[in-house]
């Protein structure tokens, strides 16, 4: 069976330290939301709410407004595939959010 060596990876992702990083940061970002939900809740019940950092980057109310959302953080220069998005619910409904980059 072939390794999935370095050099491959390399050419699919780039530096394995910088993705690990970054997978870092996204993980950390959607744990904040999670720990802060119940506070941001309060400003931002059915909104979408966007973290980047450990700092809200944007929000849009509504549930069928992600891709207001997405477009307006595309247009400030974020790499949407990298923020850490949740929409806050009193009643949360499970959600399969696919990538449109």
């Amino acid at each position: 069976m072939q390794t999935f060596g370095e050099e491959k990876f390399r050419k699919l992702f780039g530096d394995p330290k910088q993705v690990a990083a970054e997978l870092r940061q996204f993980s950390d970002d959607h744990e904040w939301l999670g720990w802060n939900a119940s506070i941001l809740i309060r400003n931002h019940l059915n909104h979408w709410v966007a973290v980047f950092r450990g700092r809200v980057i944007g929000t849009q109310e509504g549930v069928s407004s992600l891709h207001v959302l997405v477009t307006r953080l595309q247009k400030q220069g974020y790499d949407t595939g990298k923020v850490a998005i949740k929409f806050l619910d009193t009643n949360p409904k499970p959600m399969i959010l696919l990538s449109i980059a």
